[in-house]
């Protein structure tokens, strides 16, 4: 499986996501957050299937769940074994009623 990291914007996006489900269903967090994390792992295995969202950054694109958006940017990176490159997906997870979004640094 390819890589991907979180950014840290997205892992509180995540610990928000579930404090707020965990006030009515603490196990629905927790299952829902995995879920959530799930989308973010399927993403490296091709990020470019994924809308582009340019107007929010330079090569932003967007994975959806439920009502959930998953930002992320494709980061190339070379193998150390092989000339090939590989993309790292930077997740940045926010609710489509909340979106707000910072570019990256």
């Amino acid at each position: 499986m390819k890589p991907f990291r979180l950014a840290p914007k997205a892992s509180a996006d995540l610990d928000q996501i579930a404090a707020f489900i965990a006030r009515d269903n603490p196990i629905r967090a927790a299952t829902f957050v995995e879920e959530l994390l799930s989308v973010c792992r399927r993403i490296p295995a091709h990020p470019e299937n994924y809308p582009r969202r340019s107007h929010l950054g330079p090569g932003m694109r967007v994975a959806i769940h439920k009502s959930y958006l998953v930002f992320f940017t494709i980061i190339p990176t070379k193998s150390a074994s092989s000339a090939c490159s590989t993309a790292h997906a930077i997740p940045r997870v926010c609710s489509k009623k909340t979106v707000s979004y910072a570019r990256p640094a």
